[in-house]
């Protein structure tokens, strides 16, 4: 049966989404494969507490307003709610339980394999953000704690028994779930690489990324002053309740976990300590096995590309990804603008797809 479509949008969450509205808008015949049984369930199964540290008016795609308080923090289930309501809206293409087992080269394109079938385009664009293989060091395995798990996993204090908790790893979400930790009542270690940096969720009776966009610094691109100097500073923990909770003792701070000890974990001060869990908030690895395509990848495996374009073949594009051209790439509220610029550049040379 033929198809007649231009584009595959491999990946269903938001960058997928975003990049489908832009598609329908500009009129290129399309379907986006996503590997899930149901929309928004890159949010719907993270952990229970979890809250955005944008506000609603930055954690909106493009053609659809968030409901609720602009101001306001919206939670995991409301943004996976939000992505089935954007799909019914605009109604988009989207097919679900379709894992991408393979891109390759195409007699005029690509093709793209699932367990069910092929199809076959001129242009794919990649949109399944950075969060692949859950990142744990490789000595993880060798500490003497049984309750162990990363946080990708982690969904509730009940996941991690015990008073002594180690919680690793920087960032929003290890803040986040260090703080829930406490308020549960554990004992709690936060271990990071370097010092966190708190910054308030609201400056002057203003959400911190008012501010932020106001300034110009969400879409400064990498290469510019501003850009350089998020990027320099890494990004911040932002409006959480942890800086009192260590003022009163309450969460202690350790600098970054090195290695196994005897009776736990040794730390980069030469302090080790016995713990009854960990949570390994220590990111995730890209996987792109998926893409046999000679090339595409650096040693590393993350995408050779410029602003989303790869340098191999433009008609291959990635999306979703933190600083694809600016800071604003990275949030729910940016990826629209990269969607449309990158959408906008293959709107010549349709080809149609068929499915065999």
């Amino acid at each position: 049966m033929l198809v007649p479509a231009d584009l595959v949008i491999v990946g269903g969450g938001q960058a997928g989404l975003a990049a489908s509205y832009w598609a329908s808008r500009a009129g290129l015949r399309h379907v986006v494969l996503d590997a899930a049984p149901r929309t928004g369930d890159t949010w719907r199964l993270r952990y229970n507490s979890l809250r955005l540290f944008t506000p609603r008016s930055h954690s909106q795609l493009p053609g659809l307003a968030l409901a609720g308080d602009p101001d306001g923090l919206p939670t995991k289930d409301e943004m996976a709610a939000y992505l089935e309501e954007y799909v019914r809206v605009h109604d988009l293409p989207v097919v679900r339980n379709a894992r991408v087992e393979s891109v390759r080269r195409g007699d005029d394109g690509f093709e793209v394999r699932t367990r069910d079938e092929t199809l076959c385009a001129r242009s794919v664009i990649v949109a399944t953000g950075p969060f692949h293989t859950p990142r744990c060091p490789e000595w993880a395995s060798r500490v003497p704690v049984h309750n162990q798990l990363h946080s990708s996993e982690y969904r509730s204090p009940s996941d991690v028994p015990g008073p002594r908790v180690l919680v690793v790893g920087g960032g929003n979400s290890g803040a986040q779930i260090a703080e829930e930790l406490v308020v549960a009542g554990r004992e709690v270690t936060w271990s990071q690489s370097a010092p966190p940096r708190f910054v308030p969720q609201t400056i002057f009776g203003k959400n911190l990324f008012w501010w932020l966009d106001r300034l110009g610094m969400l879409t400064a691109p990498g290469s510019s002053q501003r850009g350089r100097l998020l990027l320099r500073r890494g990004d911040p923990v932002i409006g959480t309740a942890l800086p009192r909770l260590i003022r009163d003792g309450r969460l202690q701070l350790k600098p970054a976990a090195t290695a196994p000890a005897v009776d736990g974990v040794s730390f980069e001060d030469g302090s080790s300590a016995r713990f009854d869990g960990i949570v390994w908030s220590t990111g995730f690895a890209p996987d792109y096995d998926l893409l046999d395509l000679p090339g595409v990848l650096d040693e590393e495996g993350r995408p050779l590309h410029e602003s989303g374009i790869s340098r191999i073949d433009p008609r291959l594009r990635f999306l979703g990804l933190g600083w694809l051209t600016s800071r604003n790439s990275g949030l729910v509220g940016g990826v629209g603008a990269d969607a449309q610029r990158l959408v906008a550049g293959l709107v010549r040379g349709r080809t149609p797809i068929t499915r065999r």
